[in-house]
């Protein structure tokens, strides 16, 4: 779009701004409101302090604000490319004839629409001086992306943000333009930060269970990339008791002037069945007097109500119900507090265009399922009135288990019954709620072999995904079957309000058959790759992430040569991360096939971990296979892992040796290690 502009060759960090009226009286932002198309990406960007004039709603109500314009391209299903200019003005950065005349057009802004025009497929008769003739962009390969965090298999939990990550890169002679991202497989995209490295923030909501990412890269030319399968991670339920607002939220006006005794409310719902045990409501210092708080239904049943006492001068109060109240999953309720001296605290227009979402609570848009916030003026009882989606700072206590109910395990790993479980296996057991990270330990979460001798292992708990683990210390014996315990009722695991586990929980796994004979390597001396040399001169840092299903040494690194891959190269080890474990250098080549070099000094790795394993080919010509890592290739105890599995596989890095980094369609750059078990 801007090609033979000024704008194409800004420098990383600076800015051109177009001249004053082409942003205009009237325009739009793109906003993420569910209906952007998909691979839309923007051309431009512009922040602008509104005073009284920003639209807050879909209807009359102005108010300030900072909204942000932006100029938009993509490409229909059709082929058709759309441009949105969002403002009435853009034809004034085109030439001088329009009101206000007396502008001299920008050749920037003209440019881009001559290159515009001709991607669409039209071209000038005449072209203005000082205009470059555009052609049609030839570029008709999409863009690839991969997401490195979070790794398939992954635990997350509900409310809790999540940073997903990812790189992407273009090799149709464009560049990255937009990465978009979608939590749901695919039914719907959100656009994320950056380009070539990208980020997403997400906070899971909606159901527990398996949740399936993806990511999908779109080129300067409008071509989408097809998404691949993504990355499959498991929600875990929230760490509750938890509210819609945090304590340190406070509103924009703590105490409105107005005295009249009025009931104030806000409609919500829950992602998970569960349980309302207290409401809550931010008091101002005018709001005085004795504050009852009112659970209802949508349409006006009095499920609860509570007498605040102890209360503070000003902040949140909160009073607990004597009985908690059940709700169901994604059914609205209207959660009220009557203020008899009125005071009270508010927010306009705060549910105007969206809802405010802290899963697994959600305050709702105005109008959906009803008006948000509502009040009612006079005596106590269902509020149903409403003024331009005012937020009047009433929320609840939510929890999914009743007060006083004991924790369950929800699951666990390997599965009840598994076989050919890996000798190296770590065992976990996920419960359905916090638990007191001093009650688990070696003595309530066991692992017992066909004899009922205990296993020695090491025990952990990871507070946010209420997953404790069993890592043995030695690999497990081959066909065996062992059988796990988490110990309940008084001695054993117990959550954070002292409630133990019912009952002893107990399954069984039995391992595999065979255990690995080493020296080993992910690949025999006889695999060879689809290509033995690639052609591409370029020096590049290759690599290969993998695991051991065991703890473990290093003790060489491998590589497959092809007869253009020449020069002096150099192995290296690394952590997931990057940090340089171990080097050596290649000597005594043959001209092509499997090479390896010894380690100096032999690596430690532990079992379940990740590490990479690159090489340098200072003249190019590596071997390579792609697409390859769509899914993992195992040779336990080895494993190469799936692209997007703790990081993308296989990775490269052109330029000066160093920690390999990016990756091209799930690429196996056929690097390899020599293994060995004490």
């Amino acid at each position: 779009f801007w090609r033979n502009t000024a704008i194409a060759t800004l420098a990383p960090g600076t800015t051109y701004t177009m001249p004053a009226g082409t942003l205009g009286y009237e325009w739009d932002e793109d906003r993420d409101n569910g209906f952007r198309p998909d691979g839309s990406f923007p051309l431009s960007s512009t922040t602008v302090n509104i005073q009284f004039l920003y639209l807050l709603d879909w209807g009359s109500n102005y108010g300030s604000g900072t909204p942000t314009h932006s100029l938009t391209l993509y490409r229909h299903s059709s082929g058709a490319l759309v441009f949105g200019a969002g403002t009435v003005q853009w034809s004034w950065g085109l030439d001088s004839n329009h009101d206000n005349g007396g502008l001299a057009p920008d050749r920037n802004m003209q440019q881009a629409t001559v290159n515009l025009l001709a991607d669409m497929g039209v071209q000038p008769v005449t072209l203005q001086p000082g205009l470059a003739a555009a052609a049609a962009s030839t570029d008709t390969t999409a863009p690839t992306s991969s997401i490195t965090s979070p790794t398939a298999g992954s635990t997350v939990q509900m409310g809790r943000p999540v940073t997903i990550t990812g790189t992407a890169t273009d090799t149709g002679g464009g560049v990255v333009s937009a990465v978009e991202v979608s939590v749901d497989g695919g039914a719907t995209w959100q656009r994320a930060t950056g380009r070539a490295t990208w980020s997403y923030t997400w906070t899971p909501g909606g159901a527990l269970g398996p949740v399936t990412i993806k990511s999908s890269a779109i080129d300067d030319s409008g071509n989408i990339e097809t998404p691949s399968a993504g990355v499959t991670v498991t929600v875990n339920p929230p760490s509750c008791p938890c509210s819609i607002w945090s304590n340190t939220t406070t509103p924009a006006v703590a105490s409105q002037n107005d005295s009249n005794p009025v009931e104030l409310g806000v409609r919500f719902r829950s992602d998970l069945s569960g349980y309302i045990t207290a409401i809550r409501f931010y008091k101002g210092s005018a709001n005085t007097g004795t504050h009852t708080g009112h659970l209802w239904t949508n349409t006006g049943t009095l499920l609860a109500s509570v007498t605040f006492a102890g209360e503070t001068a000003s902040g949140w109060q909160q009073a607990t119900l004597s009985t908690p109240v059940a709700i169901a999953a994604n059914t609205t309720y209207v959660v009220s507090y009557y203020a008899p001296a009125g005071g009270w605290a508010v927010n306009l227009s705060y549910f105007a265009t969206s809802s405010f979402n802290s899963p697994p609570l959600h305050a709702l848009a105005d109008r959906l399922d009803g008006p948000n916030g509502v009040y009612r003026y006079g005596a106590s009882g269902f509020p149903t009135n409403t003024y331009q989606s005012s937020n009047y700072w009433v929320d609840v206590v939510f929890n999914t288990t009743a007060p006083g109910s004991p924790p369950t395990v929800t699951s666990v790993s390997p599965a009840s019954g598994a076989s050919g479980v890996a000798v190296g296996t770590k065992v976990t057991a996920t419960f359905s709620k916090a638990m007191n990270a001093a009650t688990i330990s070696g003595s309530t979460f066991q692992l017992r072999d066909p004899a009922n001798a205990l296993v020695a292992a090491t025990v952990t708990y990871d507070g946010t995904t209420f997953t404790a683990t069993l890592q043995p210390t030695s690999p497990l014996a081959t066909s065996s079957t062992y059988t796990a315990t988490v110990i309940g009722g008084a001695s054993g695991v117990k959550d954070q309000s002292g409630n133990a586990l019912a009952a002893n929980f107990t399954w069984s796994f039995t391992t595999s058959a065979t255990s690995p004979t080493c020296p080993c390597t992910i690949w025999s001396g006889a695999t060879t790759p689809a290509v033995a040399s690639q052609n591409d001169s370029n020096p590049v840092e290759l690599g290969v992430r993998f695991r051991s299903d065991l703890s473990g040494y290093i003790t060489a690194i491998r590589f497959y040569k092809g007869p253009a891959n020449t020069g002096t190269h150099t192995g290296h080890l690394w952590t997931n991360t990057g940090t340089l474990l171990a080097s050596v250098t290649f000597a005594g080549e043959t001209a092509s096939g499997w090479q390896q070099a010894t380690l100096s000094t032999p690596v430690a790795i532990a079992a379940n971990t990740t590490y990479v394993v690159s090489y340098y080919a200072p003249a190019g010509g590596y071997a390579v296979n792609l697409p390859y890592f769509a899914s993992s290739f195992n040779s336990p105890p080895l494993h190469a892992l799936a692209d997007g599995l703790d990081g993308p596989n296989g990775v490269y890095r052109y330029g000066a040796s160093g920690f390999p980094t990016n990756t091209y369609q799930s690429s196996n750059y056929w690097v390899d290690v020599v293994f060995t078990v004490p």
